[in-house]
Protein backbone atom coordinates (compact mmCIF):
# COMPACT_ATOMS: atom_id res chain seq x y z
CA UNK A 1 0.00 0.00 0.00
CA UNK A 2 2.99 2.36 0.76
CA UNK A 3 4.50 1.00 -2.64
CA UNK A 4 1.23 2.85 -4.16
CA UNK A 5 1.33 5.82 -2.42
CA UNK A 6 4.72 6.76 -3.45
CA UNK A 7 4.06 5.68 -6.92
CA UNK A 8 1.05 7.95 -7.40
CA UNK A 9 1.99 11.09 -5.65
CA UNK A 10 5.99 11.00 -7.04
CA UNK A 11 6.69 11.34 -3.27
CA UNK A 12 8.64 9.61 -0.51
CA UNK A 13 6.14 8.28 2.17
CA UNK A 14 8.61 10.93 4.62
CA UNK A 15 7.26 13.35 2.56
CA UNK A 16 3.63 12.40 2.42
CA UNK A 17 3.25 12.88 6.16
CA UNK A 18 4.10 14.69 9.09
CA UNK A 19 3.95 11.87 11.29
CA UNK A 20 3.99 7.99 12.06
CA UNK A 21 3.22 5.71 14.51
CA UNK A 22 4.49 1.92 14.38
CA UNK A 23 4.22 -1.15 16.92
CA UNK A 24 6.69 -3.89 16.00
CA UNK A 25 6.82 -4.64 12.02
CA UNK A 26 5.48 -1.35 12.22
CA UNK A 27 8.04 0.17 13.63
CA UNK A 28 10.68 -0.70 11.36
CA UNK A 29 8.90 0.78 8.50
CA UNK A 30 8.28 3.69 10.71
CA UNK A 31 12.51 3.75 10.73
CA UNK A 32 12.49 2.81 6.81
CA UNK A 33 10.37 5.99 6.38
CA UNK A 34 12.09 8.39 8.40
CA UNK A 35 14.90 7.58 6.39
CA UNK A 36 13.64 8.32 3.22
CA UNK A 37 13.95 4.72 1.92
CA UNK A 38 11.71 3.76 -0.95
CA UNK A 39 9.23 1.56 -0.15
CA UNK A 40 9.97 -0.84 -3.17
CA UNK A 41 13.43 -0.98 -1.37
CA UNK A 42 11.72 -1.83 2.19
CA UNK A 43 9.63 -4.55 0.88
CA UNK A 44 13.12 -6.35 0.27
CA UNK A 45 13.76 -6.28 3.86
CA UNK A 46 11.00 -8.87 4.09
CA UNK A 47 10.89 -10.68 1.49
CA UNK A 48 14.73 -10.90 0.58
CA UNK A 49 17.55 -12.48 2.13
CA UNK A 50 17.49 -10.24 5.26
CA UNK A 51 13.97 -12.06 6.18
CA UNK A 52 15.53 -15.22 6.05
CA UNK A 53 18.77 -13.97 8.14
CA UNK A 54 16.17 -12.40 10.58
CA UNK A 55 13.78 -15.32 10.90
CA UNK A 56 16.00 -18.17 11.30
CA UNK A 57 15.93 -21.20 12.27
CA UNK A 58 12.73 -22.19 10.03
CA UNK A 59 13.34 -25.82 10.87
CA UNK A 60 10.06 -25.84 13.45
CA UNK A 61 11.72 -29.18 15.31
CA UNK A 62 14.55 -26.59 15.85
CA UNK A 63 12.54 -23.30 16.81
CA UNK A 64 10.16 -24.93 19.35
CA UNK A 65 13.53 -26.47 20.67
CA UNK A 66 15.23 -22.70 21.15
CA UNK A 67 11.84 -21.31 22.21
CA UNK A 68 11.56 -24.14 24.93
CA UNK A 69 15.15 -23.85 25.97
CA UNK A 70 16.03 -20.72 25.89
CA UNK A 71 12.05 -18.49 25.89
CA UNK A 72 12.69 -17.45 22.16
CA UNK A 73 13.47 -18.72 19.20
CA UNK A 74 15.23 -15.86 16.74
CA UNK A 75 18.44 -13.50 17.73
CA UNK A 76 17.21 -9.82 18.06
CA UNK A 77 20.68 -8.77 17.00
CA UNK A 78 20.10 -10.35 13.49
CA UNK A 79 17.46 -7.71 12.89
CA UNK A 80 19.03 -5.09 14.55
CA UNK A 81 22.15 -5.63 12.14
CA UNK A 82 19.70 -6.10 8.68
CA UNK A 83 17.61 -2.58 10.10
CA UNK A 84 21.06 -0.80 10.47
CA UNK A 85 22.59 -2.24 7.30
CA UNK A 86 19.08 -1.24 5.50
CA UNK A 87 19.16 2.71 7.73
CA UNK A 88 22.74 3.20 6.28
CA UNK A 89 24.24 6.32 7.45
CA UNK A 90 21.03 7.56 9.34
CA UNK A 91 21.74 4.09 11.39
CA UNK A 92 23.05 5.86 14.27
CA UNK A 93 20.20 8.45 14.66
CA UNK A 94 18.05 8.82 18.11
CA UNK A 95 14.34 9.41 18.31
CA UNK A 96 15.24 13.41 18.11
CA UNK A 97 16.90 12.96 14.54
CA UNK A 98 13.93 11.99 12.58
CA UNK A 99 13.15 14.49 10.41
CA UNK A 100 9.28 14.23 10.70
CA UNK A 101 7.36 13.17 14.09
CA UNK A 102 7.72 9.49 14.90
CA UNK A 103 6.49 7.26 17.66
CA UNK A 104 7.25 3.80 18.46
CA UNK A 105 6.14 2.05 20.56
CA UNK A 106 7.63 -0.79 23.42
CA UNK A 107 7.40 -2.67 27.01
CA UNK A 108 9.44 -3.01 29.34
CA UNK A 109 10.15 -6.46 31.29
CA UNK A 110 7.82 -5.03 34.32
CA UNK A 111 5.31 -4.48 32.08
CA UNK A 112 5.37 -0.58 31.54
CA UNK A 113 4.70 0.70 27.75
CA UNK A 114 7.16 3.08 26.28
CA UNK A 115 6.16 5.77 24.11
CA UNK A 116 9.54 7.14 21.94
CA UNK A 117 9.27 10.21 20.62
CA UNK A 118 10.73 13.40 19.76
CA UNK A 119 11.59 15.44 22.93
CA UNK A 120 9.55 18.80 22.96
CA UNK A 121 8.28 21.26 25.70
CA UNK A 122 5.06 19.26 26.47
CA UNK A 123 5.72 15.79 26.70
CA UNK A 124 8.02 13.88 29.25
CA UNK A 125 11.42 14.55 27.24
CA UNK A 126 12.96 11.47 28.02
CA UNK A 127 13.22 9.23 25.07
CA UNK A 128 14.07 11.73 22.55
CA UNK A 129 17.73 11.10 23.01
CA UNK A 130 17.19 7.27 22.63
CA UNK A 131 18.56 5.24 19.85
CA UNK A 132 16.39 4.90 16.85
CA UNK A 133 17.58 0.97 16.16
CA UNK A 134 17.11 0.34 19.81
CA UNK A 135 13.44 1.57 20.24
CA UNK A 136 12.23 -0.45 17.20
CA UNK A 137 14.44 -3.38 17.72
CA UNK A 138 12.86 -3.29 21.08
CA UNK A 139 9.48 -3.19 19.71
CA UNK A 140 9.64 -5.68 17.33
CA UNK A 141 10.77 -8.32 19.75
CA UNK A 142 7.36 -10.00 20.24
CA UNK A 143 7.92 -12.50 23.03
CA UNK A 144 8.25 -15.75 22.77
CA UNK A 145 9.71 -15.05 19.01
CA UNK A 146 12.38 -12.85 20.16
CA UNK A 147 14.96 -12.43 23.25
CA UNK A 148 14.40 -9.12 25.16
CA UNK A 149 16.19 -6.14 23.69
CA UNK A 150 18.26 -3.58 25.89
CA UNK A 151 17.15 0.35 25.19
CA UNK A 152 19.42 2.72 27.48
CA UNK A 153 16.82 5.84 28.33
CA UNK A 154 18.72 8.50 30.67
CA UNK A 155 21.20 6.75 32.80
CA UNK A 156 19.34 3.44 33.13
CA UNK A 157 19.36 0.33 30.63
CA UNK A 158 16.02 -1.49 30.06
CA UNK A 159 15.28 -4.32 28.73
CA UNK A 160 12.15 -4.16 26.23
CA UNK A 161 10.21 -6.14 23.92
CA UNK A 162 6.92 -6.11 21.97
CA UNK A 163 4.83 -3.15 22.68
CA UNK A 164 1.87 -4.83 21.98
CA UNK A 165 2.15 -7.03 25.35
CA UNK A 166 0.89 -3.76 26.86
CA UNK A 167 -2.02 -3.50 24.43
CA UNK A 168 -0.26 -1.16 21.77
CA UNK A 169 -0.29 -3.29 18.75
CA UNK A 170 -1.93 -1.13 16.68
CA UNK A 171 -0.36 2.37 18.42
CA UNK A 172 -3.24 4.89 16.39
CA UNK A 173 -4.44 6.03 19.21
CA UNK A 174 -1.59 6.40 21.41
CA UNK A 175 -0.05 8.69 18.54
CA UNK A 176 -3.34 10.48 18.27
CA UNK A 177 -2.86 11.10 22.24
CA UNK A 178 0.80 12.26 21.43
CA UNK A 179 0.29 14.39 18.38
CA UNK A 180 -2.99 16.57 20.13
CA UNK A 181 -1.95 16.10 23.99
CA UNK A 182 1.38 16.59 24.00
CA UNK A 183 2.59 18.30 20.65
CA UNK A 184 0.85 20.96 18.95
CA UNK A 185 -1.41 18.66 16.35
CA UNK A 186 -4.59 20.84 15.75
CA UNK A 187 -7.82 17.64 15.19
CA UNK A 188 -9.71 19.99 13.17
CA UNK A 189 -6.90 20.17 10.59
CA UNK A 190 -5.07 16.49 11.15
CA UNK A 191 -5.94 13.45 8.50
CA UNK A 192 -5.03 9.99 9.90
CA UNK A 193 -4.37 7.26 7.98
CA UNK A 194 -4.65 3.32 9.32
CA UNK A 195 -2.62 0.96 7.51
CA UNK A 196 -3.57 -2.69 9.15
CA UNK A 197 -1.22 -5.82 8.92
CA UNK A 198 -4.26 -7.61 7.83
CA UNK A 199 -6.99 -9.31 9.46
CA UNK A 200 -8.27 -12.66 9.91
CA UNK A 201 -12.13 -13.49 10.47
CA UNK A 202 -12.23 -16.84 12.42
CA UNK A 203 -15.57 -18.83 12.99
CA UNK A 204 -17.89 -17.32 15.53
CA UNK A 205 -17.27 -20.55 17.77
CA UNK A 206 -13.82 -21.43 17.95
CA UNK A 207 -12.59 -24.42 19.97
CA UNK A 208 -10.29 -23.99 23.26
CA UNK A 209 -6.77 -24.43 22.44
CA UNK A 210 -5.53 -27.98 23.64
CA UNK A 211 -1.91 -28.54 24.51
CA UNK A 212 1.38 -26.31 25.43
CA UNK A 213 1.85 -25.08 21.77
CA UNK A 214 -1.36 -24.22 21.29
CA UNK A 215 -2.13 -22.69 24.14
CA UNK A 216 1.31 -20.42 23.77
CA UNK A 217 -0.23 -19.66 20.19
CA UNK A 218 -3.17 -18.39 21.54
CA UNK A 219 -1.48 -16.64 24.44
CA UNK A 220 0.79 -14.64 22.26
CA UNK A 221 -1.58 -13.78 19.29
CA UNK A 222 -4.24 -12.75 21.93
CA UNK A 223 -1.28 -10.25 23.44
CA UNK A 224 -1.37 -8.91 19.99
CA UNK A 225 -4.58 -8.89 18.35
CA UNK A 226 -6.73 -8.18 20.90
CA UNK A 227 -6.88 -4.42 21.15
CA UNK A 228 -6.01 -3.66 17.37
CA UNK A 229 -9.58 -2.64 16.62
CA UNK A 230 -10.56 -1.11 19.86
CA UNK A 231 -7.68 1.49 18.98
CA UNK A 232 -8.99 2.46 16.17
CA UNK A 233 -12.49 2.84 17.83
CA UNK A 234 -10.99 4.88 20.22
CA UNK A 235 -9.46 6.87 18.13
CA UNK A 236 -12.17 8.37 15.99
CA UNK A 237 -14.70 8.89 18.86
CA UNK A 238 -12.48 10.51 21.44
CA UNK A 239 -11.50 12.95 18.74
CA UNK A 240 -14.19 12.90 16.41
CA UNK A 241 -12.84 16.44 14.55
CA UNK A 242 -9.95 14.64 12.90
CA UNK A 243 -10.04 13.26 9.73
CA UNK A 244 -9.65 9.28 10.18
CA UNK A 245 -9.65 6.50 7.80
CA UNK A 246 -8.93 2.65 7.97
CA UNK A 247 -7.11 0.55 5.44
CA UNK A 248 -6.72 -3.41 6.87
CA UNK A 249 -7.25 -6.13 4.33
CA UNK A 250 -8.45 -9.76 5.02
CA UNK A 251 -6.24 -12.43 5.23
CA UNK A 252 -7.70 -15.85 4.17
CA UNK A 253 -6.21 -17.48 7.84
CA UNK A 254 -4.05 -17.21 10.98
CA UNK A 255 -0.57 -16.52 9.37
CA UNK A 256 1.98 -16.60 12.09
CA UNK A 257 4.22 -13.52 11.98
CA UNK A 258 7.37 -15.40 11.49
CA UNK A 259 5.91 -17.97 8.71
CA UNK A 260 8.22 -16.91 5.24
CA UNK A 261 6.57 -19.15 3.40
CA UNK A 262 3.39 -17.12 3.35
CA UNK A 263 5.15 -14.14 2.40
CA UNK A 264 4.14 -14.48 -1.45
CA UNK A 265 0.22 -15.07 -0.19
CA UNK A 266 0.47 -11.40 1.95
CA UNK A 267 2.45 -10.07 -1.00
CA UNK A 268 -0.27 -10.82 -3.47
CA UNK A 269 -2.81 -9.83 -0.47
CA UNK A 270 -1.35 -6.40 -0.51
CA UNK A 271 -1.02 -5.51 -3.70
CA UNK A 272 -4.59 -6.55 -4.08
CA UNK A 273 -5.29 -3.88 -1.47
CA UNK A 274 -3.12 -1.20 -2.93
CA UNK A 275 -4.63 -1.53 -6.55
CA UNK A 276 -8.17 -0.47 -4.96
CA UNK A 277 -6.34 2.91 -3.35
CA UNK A 278 -6.80 6.09 -4.08
CA UNK A 279 -4.22 7.94 -2.70
CA UNK A 280 -4.32 11.27 -3.94
CA UNK A 281 -8.17 11.19 -3.41
CA UNK A 282 -7.60 10.24 0.02
CA UNK A 283 -5.05 12.76 1.26
CA UNK A 284 -7.02 15.35 -0.99
CA UNK A 285 -3.75 15.79 -3.21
Amino acid sequence: MLIALEQQTGKTVRDCFSYVAGTSTGSDLCALIQAGVPMTTALTFYTGEDAKKVFSPQDLVLAWADRLLHGYIYDPHKLAACLEAALGTNASWTINDCPTGVLIIACDAGGHPWFFCKDNGKNSGVTGACSLVDAVVASSAAPTYFNFWPVVVGKQTLQMADGGTAGFANPVYRMAIEMFEYDSFDPSTTQIISLGTGYYAPPSVMPAPKGLVATIGFATSTLVDSAEDLADQDAARVYPACSFQKFNPSLPSSIDEADLASVPVLLKIGQAAAAQMDWKGILGL
